[in-house]
């Protein structure tokens, strides 16, 4: 057994050192150990680069998440906005309603008034020229 297992090892396998004049049987890729160590520091970077790669997409998936979070929010806020100004002009007219009323209630207490006084004095001369008739049939 030791002896076919040392007998299928002497076959080329990925990553063999062979050396210097060693003529390959099947076609093969062949590196210097400088340029094959150099692609080894390169895979080493490039995975390296796919972790930050896969964290910045979940880092994107949660940012388009938080943007459309914002214009939900952006459009509740404009609807608010909206909601806020029809109450305002509704409260604007109310205002000016009441606003109208009271003048007129300034103007109907005035006439009012004036109506008093008018049938005070109107009373105080009827009254006078009654006593002033009876004055005079005497």
């Amino acid at each position: 057994m030791l002896i076919l297992m040392t007998f299928l090892f002497n076959f080329s396998l990925a990553g063999d050192l062979k050396e210097k004049g060693f003529i390959l049987e099947e076609d093969s890729y062949v590196f210097s150990i400088e340029e094959a160590e150099r692609l080894k520091a390169r895979i080493i970077e490039l995975e390296s680069i796919e972790i930050e790669l896969n964290s910045l997409k979940k880092i994107n998936i949660i940012n388009e998440k938080t943007i459309d979070i914002y214009k939900i929010n952006e459009s509740l806020l404009s609807e608010q906005i909206q909601n806020h100004k029809y109450i305002s002009d509704i409260n604007d007219e109310i205002i000016k309603k009441y606003s109208d009323q009271n003048k007129y209630n300034d103007l109907k207490t005035a006439g009012y008034f004036t109506l008093g006084v008018l049938t005070t004095i109107g009373s105080f001369l009827i009254a006078d020229h009654i006593s002033d008739s009876l004055i005079s049939n005497n």
